[in-house]
Parts: structure tokens; sequence; C-alpha cells
């Protein structure tokens, strides 16, 4: 009788350190993912965007325009860039030089 209850304690012990383990995986795992997933929506390519109305344009300061290019992003490679100086989604002048918060790449 001694042994069965020894046995029952033993397994019993094990299922709550076995389900402890699991439920701190689960905690560690949730708490690695908070920040990559924060670093993904913050970052300079997935900031908000301003969001212009069908047919209307958002201002530079809006869209965070400059005059010079963000590494290699530029306006003339730009799926919203229409030659030789205007844009899709920002009102006036662009340089084909410039870069702002609303560069889409060309597709191939």
């Amino acid at each position: 009788m001694k042994n069965e209850k020894n046995k029952s304690a033993k397994l019993s012990d094990f299922n709550s350190s076995r389900r402890t383990l699991l439920r701190n995986a689960l905690v560690a795992g949730c708490a690695l993912c908070v920040p990559i997933t924060w670093a993904a929506e913050t970052s300079p390519d997935k900031a908000q965007q301003p969001v212009a109305e069908e047919g209307k344009k958002v201002s530079k300061a809006q869209a965070k325009y400059q005059g010079k290019p963000n590494n290699k992003k530029h306006c003339a490679v730009c799926n919203n860039f229409i030659a030789p100086n205007a844009c899709k989604r920002v009102e006036g002048k662009i340089s084909p030089n410039g870069w702002c918060t609303l560069f889409t790449p060309k597709t191939a």
C-alpha cells in the first residue's frame, strides 16, 4: 500500500514538474517573440506611413521626404515616382535622388 502511495506521489511530482517546465518554456518563448515583433513593427520600413484619401497626395512633411537617398533607396527606383520629378503619393516636385517613408521599390 505504501509503495502505491509513493509511486502515485512520485508520478504526481513528475507531472507537476513537467507541467511547470512546459509552462516556463512557453513563457520564455513568448517573451522572446515580443521584442522581435516590436522591432519588426517599428523598423523604418514598417513605420506608420501616412495614408492619403483616394486620389489625394500627402505633403512632403507627412511623408518625411528628404532630398537625398536612404542608402540605395531613392525616388528614381520607387514604384510611386513619375519621371522627371513627380510622385503618385507626395505633393510637389520630387528629386529622383530623394527619398521618403512611402518608398516602394519597383517590381521587376
